[in-house]
């Protein structure tokens, strides 16, 4: 027995239903071995490539953050003449200084330049 109000229909009168649903097209039932499949749009093509490079942005951060970069300002100007770069940019104090320092040894990681970093650490 079913109660008053109850949206469960009786089972002899489902296959009927689902009959007369699928006839007023409020079913769509198709052969998946006929299915197609579409290419994306140009827009979600660009949708992917920018989240690509987010992600790659994402990542080189993530890299930077785990260098280890002096706090002594002193030594980031050493590091940074080490490294070929100049040591003081105008307008800039020490927390942007440590910055540039550590962009720095992330770019000479990242192109396999190890022997930049290791003099940097000598």
């Amino acid at each position: 027995s079913t109660c008053a109000g109850s949206r469960a229909a009786p089972a002899a009168g489902m296959d009927g239903t689902f009959a007369a649903a699928r006839a007023a097209g409020n079913i769509n039932v198709t052969d998946m071995g006929s299915a197609t499949t579409h290419g994306l749009s140009e827009a979600s093509l660009r949708a992917r490539e920018r989240q690509a490079e987010l992600e790659e942005t994402i990542n080189r951060r993530k890299r930077a953050r785990e260098v280890a970069v002096p706090t002594n300002d002193a030594e980031v100007k050493r590091r940074l003449r080490a490294a070929g770069r100049p040591i003081c940019l105008f307008g800039e104090g020490p927390p942007e200084r440590r910055e540039r320092l550590r962009d720095a040894l992330v770019a000479q990681l990242e192109s396999g330049d190890l022997a930049g970093v290791a003099e940097a650490d000598a």
